[in-house]
């Protein structure tokens, strides 16, 4: 199966646009720390080091309602 993206095509903009205007406002690029402990965990959390926070990315998130989507 291959999936063809035309940018002139107005309903496929529209489509993208919402998971784009999730990442709004968060970094580009490496962050500056990464904690990788090679020897901790297994299964899903192998290599990763786990605190009492959880494991996994940081996402900031605007408090502003935009990024939601509206309910009808």
């Amino acid at each position: 199966m291959q999936v063809h993206f035309n940018p002139d095509q107005l309903f496929q903009l529209e489509a993208i646009a919402p998971v784009a205007d999730l990442f709004d406002g968060q970094p580009q690029g490496a962050p500056d720390y990464a904690v990788i402990d090679m020897g901790s965990g297994s299964g899903l959390f192998a290599g990763q080091q786990q605190t009492e926070l959880g494991a996994g990315n940081r996402m900031l998130v605007s408090a502003k309602p935009s990024w939601r989507m509206p309910v009808p």
